[in-house]
């Protein structure tokens, strides 16, 4: 709808452009194949720029989780060339020309590799230029090691998030509360997906994250889940829209556990926000958590959230959002530019066009 309404006004402009030049009112540069060719430009342009627009606004990012599976020691071809053996050769017209061939500091390069469940490959930063020194870093990882890697997607939810966010009475009071979605990936492959949202003052916290991680690695790749656990120091439940809205409902792979406390270890509340495709989690997980009561049996929890994504987790496909896309609508400004480009357009196309086709008359005539 969108592209035939932006091309509404180069068809007008094309369309009497060419009728004035037919009356003999406008007399170069505004004939038929000006014109056509002036709205197949403006076409290119205004097709160009929606999509540009739309996949710059729906590009998103989500967590994967895997495990190391593989380390390896591989020694590759060097990297590090030079110039050598340079000659100087001069022509009959005293030009000189440099001849050299390429040599390599090293008779191999040493790469330190990291091999996910995943299928990523991943190299460690060597600690000397040709990579014989083990790096700590590299010694540090061990197979079976939990990882997380960023992975870019198309996410329709954000062409159209007020259609499928429907809590417009989001309370206020909430901004100081909400944590920035974890997709930052640090330290190659690691990300805190257990979060504290208003200094809940939280006994273990290392441990927490350390649990977190293990089950994600463990239910990363079969149930293609990324679980999020938010500790909220609010006892009003509502935290929970408040939440959905700054974080569109997380990502489509995202199970995310919302714990209020106020009075530490007490549980105030829970919630579960998930795009997943069973309804069924997000109640049994939600009261089962609820009935622990205290955030002091940690491992009640956790073995809870592992039994019920195992158990009814079906992540939601991408695909099945798609019909958002048309209802998808361009930013004000990303308008006004590409209407701008269109007038650009409408006044040098048919001028070029013009100069084209008479250079092409003048070399028939005279070659």
């Amino acid at each position: 709808m969108y592209f035939f309404l932006l091309m509404l006004l180069p068809i007008l402009f094309c369309l009497a452009a060419y009728l004035l030049h037919k009356q003999g009112i406008l007399v170069e540069n505004h004939g038929l194949g000006e014109a056509l060719c002036t709205l197949v430009v403006c076409a290119i342009i205004t097709g160009a720029g929606l999509a540009l627009e739309f996949y710059g606004v729906t590009t998103d990012t989500e967590i994967w989780s895997g495990s190391i599976t593989q380390k390896q020691r591989e020694e590759v071809s060097c990297r590090h060339s030079y110039k050598c053996n340079c000659y100087t050769t001069t022509d009959k017209d005293g030009h000189s020309e440099e001849h050299c061939s390429t040599c390599y500091e090293h008779s191999f390069d040493v790469d330190w590799d990291l091999y996910f469940s995943t299928g990523k490959e991943m190299s460690i930063d060597t600690v000397d230029r040709q990579g014989l020194t083990m790096p700590p870093r590299w010694a540090a990882a061990y197979v079976g090691e939990p990882t997380t890697e960023a992975h870019t997607f198309t996410n329709y939810l954000l062409a159209s998030p007020d259609n499928v966010l429907m809590h417009h009475d989001v309370p206020t009071g909430f901004s100081g509360l909400i944590p920035k979605y974890p997709d930052e990936v640090y330290d190659y492959y690691r990300t805190n997906r257990f979060l504290l949202a208003g200094g809940v003052p939280v006994k273990g916290e290392k441990e927490w994250r350390w649990l977190l991680d293990k089950m994600n690695a463990d239910l990363g790749s079969v149930k293609q889940v990324n679980i999020i656990i938010i500790l909220a120091y609010t006892n009003d439940p509502r935290y929970e829209y408040a939440l959905e809205k700054e974080w569109v409902g997380g990502k489509k792979n995202d199970l995310i556990v919302v714990i209020g406390t106020t009075q530490y270890p007490k549980i105030d509340w829970v919630r579960i926000v998930s795009w997943c495709t069973s309804a069924d989690i997000k109640v049994l997980l939600r009261d089962e958590i609820q009935d622990i009561g205290t955030l002091d049996k940690r491992d009640e929890i956790m073995g809870d959230i592992r039994k019920e994504v195992t158990t009814h987790f079906h992540r939601r496909h991408m695909k099945d959002m798609k019909y958002l896309a048309a209802s998808h609508q361009p930013s004000g400004w990303v308008m006004f530019f590409i209407l701008f480009l269109e007038l650009a357009a409408a006044f040098v196309v048919p001028i070029a066009y013009s100069n084209i086709e008479d250079n092409y008359s003048y070399r028939r005539r005279y070659y």
